[in-house]
């Protein structure tokens, strides 16, 4: 009986944790689609809860209060892009190549995926305590080409700012274009600017930015599946 009401207890655990995992995952959508809609304005935990078909106990279940809620949603949306950059940037060599098609794959997302991307572009920057290990392949790429001579900034704060704040720009520039034709070329425009803004030659920045503006958006939407 012992071993049976064991075997009963680890499958009573093993259901709830699925029903755990379930609402949590019915929250964090809830949190993309209101926060992507509306911004972080005068919506309260009766909201969340209400949207995600839950009550208000069971969302203090899962979180403190709402700003612990909207950490995860921040950590959650950087998450998702940066695993699909990292997943793609494998086997690449060249530092700028790296950057780059990290900020054409940002912008790809805006169209692959507006409720992630419109929720990336309103709260990307975070406290740097949460951004730290987000942040490490970028800030790893950017002093690697500070050391080749392929970029010329200062500070890697300034650096990792500069980039976060002009690829936040530009997912949010794209999700409002009404002619998505236009989608490509203000990428190429904005990573420009970037590469530029980090000390890349203007030219340099030109052929870069075309080269791998045009590589992402060419790839096929699953290689760039969460």
């Amino acid at each position: 009986m012992g071993i049976l009401f064991g075997e009963r207890t680890i499958q009573s655990v093993i259901i709830k944790d699925k029903r755990w995992i379930k609402t949590r995952e019915r929250l964090m959508r809830a949190g993309f689609e209101l926060l992507g809609q509306q911004g972080a304005g005068p919506f309260g935990v009766e909201d969340i809860a209400s949207l995600a078909g839950i009550s208000k106990q069971t969302f203090y279940n899962h979180f403190m209060d709402r700003e612990a809620y909207l950490k995860e949603l921040r950590r959650q949306s950087r998450q998702i892009f940066e695993e699909i950059v990292a997943r793609n940037n494998a086997g690449v060599e060249n530092p700028v190549d790296r950057l780059s098609q990290g900020v054409a794959i940002h912008a790809r997302m805006a169209i692959i995926d507006p409720l992630h991307a419109r929720f990336f572009s309103q709260f990307h920057v975070a406290a740097l305590d949460e951004e730290a290990a987000l942040n490490a392949d970028l800030v790893a790429d950017l002093e690697e080409g500070r050391e080749k001579g392929l970029f010329r900034f200062t500070t890697i704060e300034a650096a990792v700012s500069l980039t976060g704040a002009v690829t936040q720009a530009l997912v949010a520039r794209l999700l409002e274009l009404e002619h998505k034709a236009m989608v490509v070329p203000v990428t190429q425009e904005m990573l420009t600017m970037l590469l530029a803004g980090l000390g890349l030659p203007l030219e340099a920045s030109e052929q870069k930015s075309v080269r791998m503006t045009n590589a992402i958006f060419m790839l096929k939407a699953d290689k760039l599946a969460a």
